[in-house]
């Protein structure tokens, strides 16, 4: 199946582009996901940062469904 990936900050910025699209197994794991990436884009593997589907955070064991929307978060700070 192929799922989009939503991007920020600094990520949105080494892609230059606001998502990316990766074709993965069904039931794939956000685990999969992250080596399939990282396949491509050896840096992404080193990125801080955190899976969210659906607005929420996620573990790397979350089984991707399909249909949902997928976004790689990166550390926020603030003032």
């Amino acid at each position: 199946m192929e799922v989009s990936v939503k991007l920020f900050a600094s990520v949105r910025e080494m892609f230059q582009k606001d998502e990316i699209r990766v074709w993965v197994s069904d039931n794939c794991t956000l685990q999969e996901l992250n080596h399939f990436i990282g396949k491509e884009h050896p840096n992404f593997k080193n990125l801080p940062g955190r899976w969210a589907v659906n607005l929420e955070f996620r573990s790397l064991d979350y089984k991707i469904k399909g249909n949902e929307e997928i976004a790689w978060i990166p550390p926020v700070s603030g003032g």
